[in-house]
């Protein structure tokens, strides 16, 4: 019988397969890019408000 859930695979192996990385990659990428966005929009938002401030 095939498991299909990775959870029965021992950690090592997990960590180091191609899946694995290219999940762990692909996350970063789409963390990095939604922070990106995040940050820039925020500076813009700041930069506008100290213009309405002053």
């Amino acid at each position: 019988i095939s498991i299909p859930s990775f959870k029965f695979v021992p950690l090592e192996y997990e960590l180091f397969s191609p899946g694995y990385i290219i999940r762990f990659l692909t996350i970063n990428i789409h963390t990095y890019t939604y922070l990106k966005n995040e940050t820039e929009w925020f500076l813009k938002y700041q930069h506008i408000n100290d213009h309405t401030v002053h």
